[in-house]
């Protein structure tokens, strides 16, 4: 993941070099070389892919050295990386608080059993119904018609089954390590409000729109709490 990059930018190699400096630990040759069972587990998988955006966000820059754009926003982890683009928090900062989301959610999968599932096909409201009925929750909202819902396993493959009958083209459970954006998660949730108490924040130099509100994140406080709710 990333190794096309550094091969064929010499400006991405500091980039690798810092994160790595930054964790303590050699999270580029996690991303190059995996094996893929480490580099799917979330504590590597969210620094890993926050990284790799950066790198590519830099290197835009670095081709573009005029570009200007008035907003960011990214959905669950990538709102991070919207965050530190607009200058809220500095590329460590942002980097070391995605590998702690990362561990705190690593550690409620293992607590937890848990797993997603994207339901295509189908729209919001009888997603919703189906949710309800299996005792699981409504994650994401990719787009009509394509949504992903979270919670325990056994449940997960119960709502797979009543959206193929209630007419899904596709209900196919996801391959991640957990019930992320579901109350299965409240353990991870509690440590990373901790942990954003204690992080710097800037006031965004351009607008970043909440993936929680669908509107721009204002206060420093607000954004702790929606990176939180999120």
């Amino acid at each position: 993941m990333g190794k096309d990059l550094m091969e064929s930018f010499p400006a991405a190699k500091g980039w690798y070099e810092r994160a790595n400096a930054a964790l303590g630990y050699d999270l580029a040759a996690i991303c190059f070389r995996g094996p893929e069972t480490e580099l799917t587990k979330t504590e590597n998988a969210q620094p890993g892919i926050f990284l790799v955006s950066w790198v590519a966000f830099q290197l835009l820059k670095e081709r573009v050295p005029l570009l200007d754009f008035q907003a960011s926003a990214g959905l669950s982890l990538g709102e991070f990386t919207a965050l530190t683009a607009a200058g809220v928090m500095s590329f460590e900062d942002g980097l070391s608080i995605v590998r702690q989301r990362g561990r705190f959610m690593q550690e409620a999968c293992e607590a937890t059993q848990g797993g997603m599932a994207a339901i295509i096909g189908l729209e919001e409201g009888p997603t919703r119904e189906i949710c309800e009925q299996a005792g699981v929750v409504l994650a994401n909202l990719n787009c009509p018609g394509q949504l992903v819902i979270s919670g325990e396993t056994e449940k997960i493959g119960q709502a797979c089954e009543l959206a193929r009958a209630k007419g899904a083209r596709k209900a196919l459970p996801l391959p991640v390590a957990g019930a992320y954006h579901s109350p299965l998660m409240a353990s991870a949730q509690k440590k990373l409000k901790d942990q954003l108490s204690r992080l710097t924040v800037q006031p965004p130099k351009v607008m970043v729109v909440s993936n929680v509100t669908a509107r721009p994140h204002e206060t420093a406080e607000s954004i702790r709490v929606r990176l939180v709710n999120k």
